[in-house]
């Protein structure tokens, strides 16, 4: 599991990085800091257990 979210940290900050050439800076850290809280509470509220989860 914890590999996984690794992966989806580095893939990310390339995607941020890539999109800073065509979006303004503070438009895309107030976009990521949104989309980082949602994903951080749907995968709060998703599973019970560690092992559900992974």
């Amino acid at each position: 599991m914890l590999v996984w979210t690794n992966v989806g940290g580095l893939a990310g900050a390339l995607l941020l990085g890539f999109l800073t050439w065509r979006i303004p800076i503070r438009t895309l850290v107030i976009a990521a800091m949104i989309g980082a809280v949602v994903m951080v509470t749907a995968f709060g509220q998703g599973q019970s257990t560690l092992a559900s989860l992974s």
